[in-house]
């Protein structure tokens, strides 16, 4: 995103220094400043640090100190704060406030999307940090001259907040997702992610249904079928509890790989004769970006189960594939799938290319720019 607003814009990425934003955040014309927090990651020190950062905001205030020295002596028209939830968002709003500069949040993930009557959930009732977080997060997001969000689930809820809540879809790189249909020798059923069964506690993200489905087939289809799972190492694990109550077939049909650098996905998922999303009725708004990705490709998408909501309705509407009810559902479409792969040794969906060329990046970078200059505008700062 950062890269595409500019030159149009002058941007300074100012991040927490893990082993994710190192990989994720880089680009050769941005400046990108990484904030590391010494000891945070010391065994004896991690539950510390989290119930400090629950009811203290310690994390929140190391940050904002750091950013204190960042600032100093620069003139900024804006800060624009990406946030899973709660953090960096006190430090942000309190820079905004030092500078005299509008503050706006974009919002990747909201308490209320989080499943019930699961096990986070009851610990955030347990010791009342749901409402405490959430109190926190609205206060600020009252205060915000605009608000972005991710998925139409998470628009509504954010809009009884700030009415100048708008919906910009996370999307995909057009310039590395491109159809590019390569022949391959098995049927590939591919996963790329993170798997929560363990963090929901079976609730979200379980492929049961899918391997109850490949039990439905024959030998000599299954014996064509790669099933491949590109996840870390918590989700392997997960996948390899799941696979000890499967038959021999299925185990051997499954390969788990170590999680792909970002690089590598366009080729993974062109190599693919279906991509495969897991979600769940109980979670709702979460659009992930493998959906995005796949539609870029073309590939033909199986979403397990139908969440009822955001990502059904997104498939629907462009096209991508099918978001699944049951195992009948799934045995139906990698028949019809599998059936196209043994004509042509690949796949290809055609997508509603209006859609398509919706959720691009540069779309998404294209809807940012005309928000900022509208609030910029309203504060007199172009």
């Amino acid at each position: 995103m950062c890269r595409l607003l500019q030159p149009r814009w002058e941007v300074t990425v100012v991040t927490e220094q893990t082993a994710a934003t190192i990989s994720s955040v880089a680009a050769d014309d941005v400046e990108v400043i990484r904030l590391r927090q010494e000891g945070r990651e010391r065994p004896g020190l991690r539950l510390l640090n989290l119930l400090g950062n629950q009811l203290f905001l310690t994390k929140d205030r190391w940050f904002r100190r750091r950013l204190t020295d960042v600032i100093e002596g620069r003139q900024f028209d804006a800060v624009v704060c990406f946030s899973y939830y709660l953090f960096p968002l006190p430090a942000a709003r309190w820079i905004a406030r030092s500078l005299g500069v509008p503050l706006v949040v974009d919002l990747r993930d909201i308490v209320e999307q989080i499943p019930r009557d699961t096990v986070r959930r009851k610990i955030y009732n347990c010791v009342r940090l749901k409402w405490l977080n959430r109190l926190r997060r609205n206060r600020i997001l009252k205060e915000a001259a605009l608000v972005t969000t991710v998925s139409p689930f998470h628009q509504e809820q954010l809009k009884r907040v700030n009415p100048n809540t708008h919906l910009i879809y996370n999307g995909y790189d057009e310039q590395m997702f491109m159809p590019q249909p390569v022949k391959v020798d098995r049927f590939r059923i591919v996963f790329a992610g993170r798997l929560k069964s363990a963090y929901y506690q079976g609730v979200y993200q379980r492929p049961d249904m899918l391997l109850d489905a490949l039990e439905r087939l024959d030998n000599d289809m299954l014996n064509h079928i790669s099933c491949d799972w590109y996840v870390d190492d918590v989700s392997r694990l997960v996948l390899e509890q799941v696979l000890t109550h499967r038959s021999e077939r299925i185990v051997s049909c499954c390969n788990i790989y170590a999680h792909q650098p970002y690089i590598c996905m366009p080729r993974i998922l062109n190599e693919a004769s279906l991509v495969l999303v897991l979600t769940s009725p109980e979670v709702r708004g979460v659009l992930t970006t493998k959906l995005y990705e796949a539609i870029g490709v073309e590939k033909p998408v199986l979403c397990i189960r139908n969440d009822m909501g955001d990502m059904a309705q997104l498939i629907q509407q462009t096209g991508a594939g099918m978001a699944a009810s049951t195992v009948e559902d799934i045995e139906h479409f990698v028949r019809q799938t599998y059936a196209e792969w043994m004509r042509n040794g690949y796949t290809h969906n055609p997508t509603n290319q209006t859609w398509r060329s919706l959720l691009t990046r540069r779309i998404g970078a294209e809807q940012l720019d005309a928000l900022l200059r509208n609030v910029l505008r309203q504060h007199r700062r172009i």
